[in-house]
């Protein structure tokens, strides 16, 4: 997975590290991109992950877009594509995660190593 630093939320942070609001150029995601999550450590309980949009550049008032499962397991990473919105603007709930750190981004290739 290569990772772009205007695309990536969180990058080996703190599951409770607050997601950095992500650009979408004006919405409508139509260029097959990738939500992808990748954890180290321990993770002792399968979660849910969300990839959420919102109309303001805060981030404010986040609506559900695509959600991924993340697996028991240790450095693990999941993907999954994200469907066509209106959205301009992506914020990412890693929050329930348990493993040591998280990276989250958005991604051109679902291809996922850890």
């Amino acid at each position: 997975m290569i990772l772009d630093a205007l695309n990536t939320f969180a990058y080996n942070a703190a599951p409770k590290t607050a997601s950095k609001v992500v650009a979408n150029v004006g919405g409508h995601a139509n260029n097959n991109l990738f939500f992808t999550v990748a954890y180290k450590g321990k993770q002792e309980t399968a979660v849910t992950v969300t990839l959420k949009g919102s109309m303001t550049a805060d981030g404010a008032t986040p609506a559900d877009i695509v959600s991924v499962a993340v697996p028991i397991g240790t450095n693990g990473a999941v993907s999954v594509a994200i469907p066509d919105n209106a959205y301009p603007y992506y914020v990412a709930d890693y929050s329930a995660i348990t493993a040591e750190a998280v990276t989250a981004a958005l991604t051109l290739d679902p291809e996922v190593r850890q």
